[in-house]
């Protein structure tokens, strides 16, 4: 008999949630989660330019790295890096930045600095860099969520930051550092408060 007492209250506790989740606010509660977790790719296009930014860590699968040093302390295989300009290829690992410094620590397949051509079997890169510019292709991050000034392209329409809340949810792509922030690729989800804008597809 308990069995069925349970199982009633089981049948009820779902169509109570599957009624309440109709809401709006609770539908888009869930939403927002969900975004989080989900496993399907990011979808929503963008391209942001920020006149600064906050620490950001980046995740590199397979990337190419492109520096132009003001100074290093980078070192590659165990070797000191001082060449004025750098490629690393085939970089796995993670890049964090603010400012006009980043941080490496992963490994690269391929260095092009100087010149000449090193090829490696996944050697170890790790170290600091003060740049000029600095260039990564197909990198991802959790997060981004800062005030920010500058413009920002959603899905093809152009919207000017001025000390503006930008959230994008796991963003994947190129990214450009000199004296801002400039990052272009696609994202699952992004949020714009003061414009009202809340893009998922």
């Amino acid at each position: 008999m308990e069995w069925k007492i349970l199982v009633t209250l089981a049948i009820m506790l779902l169509a109570a949630l599957a009624f309440v989740s109709r809401t709006p606010e609770v539908a888009s509660f869930f939403g927002y989660y969900y975004s989080f977790v989900s496993p399907s790719p990011p979808n929503v296009s963008f391209a942001l330019v920020a006149s600064s930014y906050g620490n950001i860590t980046f995740t590199a699968a397979n990337s190419r790295i492109e520096i132009e040093p003001k100074d290093s302390s980078l070192s590659v295989a165990g070797g000191a890096l001082s060449a004025s300009n750098v490629t690393l290829l085939g970089f796995r690992g993670t890049m964090s930045a603010r400012g006009s410094e980043a941080s490496l620590d992963g490994t690269v397949r391929t260095m092009e600095a100087g010149g000449a051509v090193v090829a490696y079997d996944n050697a170890p890169v790790k170290g600091t860099v003060k740049f000029v510019r600095l260039y990564a292709a197909n990198v991802s991050l959790p997060l981004i969520a800062e005030e920010l000034d500058g413009t920002i392209v959603v899905k093809g329409t152009l919207i000017t930051l001025v000390n503006d809340t930008v959230k994008l949810v796991s963003p994947v792509g190129d990214v450009t550092l000199t004296d801002n922030l400039m990052m272009s690729g696609f994202a699952k989800r992004i949020e714009l408060p003061k414009a009202g804008i809340v893009a998922t597809e």
